[in-house]
């Protein structure tokens, strides 16, 4: 059996100190608001079935330790709205600590990356987004996935 010794332990407790955690979500977990008979879920997350209105959805996380990142993965297929979340780190009691606004801008097939960067603080995270209604020609726009960090 080998043994490693204090140059390894030294080692594992560098790259462990040195690791942020993260944490991701699938858009599943998000919620309509008012519950419209439009919601669709898939593996794609969160997507709006309605081809005349924004859908609005609240997604909620935490992490261990401080918040210093929050990244959307979303798919915007509108050609005449964008996807849009608040971006919302509240205290313990629901007090609003940090809030900032990420959106697209225009659509395309493929995803798009949204990422704020926030004052690490510990918080728990809350997002407030709209997704554009159903384009007929492009498709549905979807949450994906948010991470946490």
């Amino acid at each position: 059996m080998r043994t490693c010794g204090l140059v390894c332990i030294s080692l594992v407790t560098a790259l462990a100190a040195g690791s942020a955690s993260a944490d991701t979500y699938s858009g599943t977990l998000c919620n309509a608001r008012g519950n419209p008979p439009n919601t669709g879920y898939s593996q794609f997350g969160t997507f709006n079935g309605s081809t005349t209105a924004a859908l609005g959805v609240d997604c909620g996380g935490v992490t261990s330790g401080a918040v210093s990142l929050v990244t959307l993965t979303v798919y915007d297929r509108s050609p005449t709205d964008d996807v849009r979340c608040a971006i919302l780190l509240l205290n313990a009691a629901g007090g609003v600590l940090f809030s900032t606004n990420v959106s697209t801008s225009g659509f395309a097939s493929g995803p798009f990356t949204l990422a704020a960067v926030t004052p690490s603080i510990a918080a728990t995270v809350v997002l407030e987004c709209s997704i554009p209604a159903d384009n007929a020609q492009n498709g549905a726009s979807h949450i994906t996935t948010y991470t946490i960090q």
